[in-house]
């Protein structure tokens, strides 16, 4: 009897704790990051002040012959995009929960030494708690891919006081279909218009949508209770 099988390797979907393998990554000074999306080529990092989409692109040089050590091996090129949420509370609690069945194994350097960290934790979830007043944040994977998020208000929270901000050179466009778009150089960033509703009637839909002023991006919502 022959018996046929394969294995199909996807990006892991955790939120993967920071034990210092991906310190710096974000290049924004004196910017701890505490979690971060690891897909390679396209990671996200999480501070408690805002998140930072990098992307890198490898590719061998050709052109280079064995024993040339004039010319490099490979050429790297990066592009990331940086958002802060302005004026938010700078002692909010970010919270994982939903702790992953497997662990991640990381080798870094540090200090000129290879460092070898394992059994870090990856998460399903993070809760932003209180990054303004009366308002949570909450971000989950998509089914089908990448991250979604949440802004969860509690009574007496102001949504207008929600503000991305974007770093002052990104290219951030918003359609007449209501949709946010970042361009980068690797494709764009795309947020997609929010749905908003009650907590517990998911049916009664409250109208709302983005505002863009500049570099910055806010939120709209109709009368609700």
């Amino acid at each position: 009897k022959t018996t046929s099988w394969t294995i199909n390797w996807n990006h892991p979907k955790a939120f993967i704790e920071n034990k210092g393998q991906f310190d710096g990554r974000n290049w924004l000074p004196d910017s701890k990051i505490l979690f971060a999306v690891d897909n390679g080529a396209a990671q996200i990092f999480f501070t408690k002040t805002g998140l930072t989409y990098r992307f890198d692109k490898k590719e061998k040089n050709h052109k280079r012959k064995d024993g040339d050590k004039s010319q490099p091996k490979v050429f790297f090129e990066s592009d990331l995009v940086n958002m802060q949420w302005e004026n938010s509370n700078p002692n909010t609690n970010v919270i994982a929960y939903e702790k992953t069945t497997g662990y991640y194994s990381y080798s870094f350097y540090e200090n000129g030494e290879t460092k070898n960290i394992n059994y870090i934790n990856g998460f399903k979830k993070l809760i932003y708690k209180n990054l303004y007043p009366n308002i949570d944040v909450e971000y989950v994977f998509h089914p089908q891919d990448g991250i979604k998020y949440s802004l969860i208000l509690h009574p007496g929270a102001d949504v207008s006081q929600v503000k991305m901000k974007y770093d002052d050179n990104e290219k951030i466009s918003l359609n007449n279909k209501g949709i946010i778009s970042i361009t980068t150089k690797f494709g764009d960033i795309i947020d997609h218009p929010p749905l908003s509703f009650y907590s517990n009637n998911k049916e009664n839909i409250v109208e709302s949508e983005f505002v863009k002023n500049n570099n910055i991006v806010s939120f709209s919502i109709g009368n609700y209770d």
